[in-house]
C-alpha cells in the first residue's frame, strides 16, 4: 500500500473597478492574476517519461518547482476583463464584455497523475490458490519475497502516465454583446451574441501507440500522455422574453441556437472516444461530444384564480380549499447530442495494443437516420434496419485491420429532448414568521420517453439499436416544508 501525499499552491488576486463615463454609460474595468504548482508530491515520489533524451523515466528531485514538477512553470497567467452597460433610455440596454480565464489544474479521473507511476507505485496481480479457502497471503506476514521489489516490475505491461513538461497552460476567452429591451405589458426581451475560443485544451493520447505495426519505446506498455494541443470555439445566439410577475402570472421562453467545435473528445463521458491516431489529434475536429444547436426552454408560474381577493370562490368553504395554490410549470425541447460511428473489437486492438485509441470505420456512402429505437442509423448488418428502410444502402464500412478508417467524430446525432416538469404548491401561514408549504413536483409529467445514444459499433450485433434511457421516466415527489 503506498499513499500519496500529493498537493497543489495556487494563489490569486485581483482588481476591478466601475467607472460611470456618463450618466448612461458605465465601465468596469479589471485585471486578476493567476499562479498554481503543479502537482507536488511531499516526498518528490514523481516520475515522468522523458521523450527528448533517453526515452525512459525521469525523476522530481529537491529543487526548484519545475524540478519537483517534472513540468514547465507558468507565471505569467494575466486575465484581463472588461465590460459596459449603456442605457440610451429607461427601456434600453446594451451590455458587453471580455474576459480571459486560465484553467490552472485539469484532472482526468487519475490518468494524468504522475505520483502514480512506478517505481513508487507498484500494481501487482496475485490469485488464491484454486485448490483451497485459503487467502493469498497474510499481512501480519509481510508482503511475499520481491513482492514490491522495483526491481520486479515489468514496464512492458505497466501504465505509464506522463505529461508533457512544455505544454502551455490552457486558457478560455470569452465575449459576449447584448440587447435587452421593455415592452408594454410587464414583458422584457433580451438577445445576446456570446463567444468563447479555448487554446491549449489537454487532450489524452497513447505515446506508445505503434507506427507501422513497431512500439516506439519497446520497453515500455501504455504511455498515456497528457498535451495541451487541442482547441475549441463556441458561437451562441441567445434569446428571451419573460413577463415579470404581475396579476398572478410569470411567462419566460428562452431559445440558444449555438455551435460548438473542439478537438477534445471527452474520454472520460459516454459519447467520447479515444483519438484514432495519436499523431494527428487535429484529425478529430468536428462538433463538441456537448453540442446542443438548438434548444427551447419555456417556463410559467401562475396563481390560481380562486380565494380570498381572487375573481372566483373567494369565500367559504371553497376559498378555504382552493385558495392559495399555485402552479409552475417547465417545458425543455433541445437537439439531440453528437455521436460517433465507431469499428470496435479487434479493430481497436489493431491499432492500440493497450485499449488506447477508438478505431474509426470508412464512409463509404451518405449516413441516414431512421429514427427508430431499433434502427437509429441504417446499417445492413441489423436487421430491422432492412425492414424499416429496404432501399438505403451502408455509409460505413470496416477498415483493413490495422488502418486507420476515414470517417470523422460525431458525424450523426441522437435522439433530443422533449420534457414538462410540473408543480403545484400551497402555502399555509401558520403564525406572524412561520409558514407550511406543502408541494407536489412532477418530473416527465407526460412520460415521454428520453432516449439514449444508441449503438454506434458497427461490428456490433446490436448495432443502431437505443436500449437505455438518457433520463428517468415520470417521476413525482411530495414535500412539505415549514419556514420560520
Amino acid at each position: 500500500v503506498y499513499f500519496v501525499d500529493q498537493r497543489i499552491r495556487m494563489f490569486s488576486g485581483f482588481v476591478q473597478d466601475d467607472w460611470k463615463v456618463t450618466p448612461k454609460l458605465t465601465l468596469n474595468l479589471g485585471l486578476r492574476y493567476d499562479f498554481s504548482t503543479p502537482p507536488l508530491e511531499a516526498k518528490n515520489h514523481l516520475a515522468n517519461f522523458d521523450t527528448a533524451g533517453s526515452g525512459s523515466l525521469v525523476f522530481a528531485k529537491s529543487g526548484s518547482l519545475s524540478d519537483r514538477a517534472l513540468v514547465d512553470i507558468h507565471n505569467k497567467n494575466f486575465a484581463p476583463r472588461f465590460g459596459f452597460a449603456y442605457s440610451p433610455n429607461q427601456s434600453t440596454v446594451l451590455r458587453g464584455g471580455y474576459g480571459i480565464y486560465y484553467l490552472l489544474f485539469e484532472r482526468f479521473g487519475s490518468e494524468d497523475q504522475m505520483a502514480l507511476n512506478p517505481p513508487f507505485l507498484i500494481e501487482n496481480l496475485a490469485a488464491a490458490p484454486s485448490t483451497a479457502r485459503r487467502p493469498v497471503f497474510l499481512l501480519r506476514n509481510g508482503f511475499p519475497a520481491d513482492y514490491l521489489d522495483p526491481n520486479n516490475i515489468h514496464y512492458q505491461l505497466t501504465q505509464i502516465r506522463t505529461v508533457d513538461p512544455h505544454s502551455p497552460i490552457p486558457y478560455v476567452q470569452e465575449w459576449s454583446f447584448g440587447l435587452q429591451q421593455a415592452l408594454p405589458a410587464h414583458f422584457v426581451a433580451t438577445i445576446d451574441y456570446v463567444g468563447t475560443k479555448s487554446t491549449h485544451l489537454d487532450v489524452l493520447t497513447d505515446l506508445n501507440q505503434p507506427a507501422n505495426g513497431v512500439l516506439p519505446y519497446p520497453n515500455f506498455g501504455y504511455l498515456e500522455r497528457q498535451t495541451a494541443q487541442a482547441s475549441g470555439v463556441y458561437h451562441g445566439l441567445e434569446a428571451s422574453a419573460e413577463r415579470r410577475f404581475s396579476n398572478g402570472l410569470s411567462l419566460k421562453a428562452a431559445y440558444t441556437w449555438s455551435k460548438s467545435i473542439d478537438a477534445a473528445p471527452q474520454e472520460l463521458e459516454g459519447n467520447g472516444i479515444a483519438v484514432q491516431n495519436g499523431m494527428a489529434v487535429g484529425a478529430i475536429r468536428s462538433v463538441s461530444d456537448f453540442d446542443v444547436p438548438q434548444r427551447i426552454v419555456l417556463s410559467y408560474v401562475l396563481e390560481l384564480p380562486f380565494g380570498k381577493g381572487k375573481p372566483l370562490l373567494n369565500s367559504g368553504i371553497g376559498a378555504a380549499l382552493l385558495g392559495g395554490w399555485r402552479t409552475s410549470g417547465v417545458y425543455t425541447f433541445a437537439s439531440g447530442l453528437p455521436f460517433t460511428v465507431t469499428s470496435g473489437g479487434n479493430y481497436d486492438s489493431a491499432i492500440d495494443p493497450f485499449g488506447a485509441a477508438t478505431s474509426l470505420p470508412n464512409v463509404v456512402g451518405t449516413p441516414r437516420i431512421v429514427g427508430s429505437t431499433n434502427c437509429w442509423f441504417y446499417v445492413s448488418s441489423n436487421r430491422a434496419c432492412q425492414a424499416l428502410a429496404p432501399k438505403v444502402s451502408d455509409a460505413f464500412a470496416l477498415p483493413q485491420l490495422g488502418t486507420f478508417g476515414n470517417s470523422g467524430r460525431n458525424t450523426l446525432r441522437g435522439p433530443h429532448t422533449n420534457v414538462f416538469d410540473f408543480a403545484l404548491m400551497r402555502d399555509f401561514r401558520l403564525m406572524e414568521k412561520a409558514q407550511l408549504q406543502a408541494r407536489w413536483e412532477v418530473f416527465n409529467l407526460t412520460n415521454t420517453p428520453q432516449f439514449a445514444l444508441p449503438n454506434s459499433t458497427i461490428s456490433d450485433s446490436s448495432v443502431g439499436t437505443i436500449t437505455s434511457l438518457a433520463s428517468d421516466p415520470r417521476i413525482m415527489q411530495f414535500a412539505v416544508r415549514l419556514s420560520f
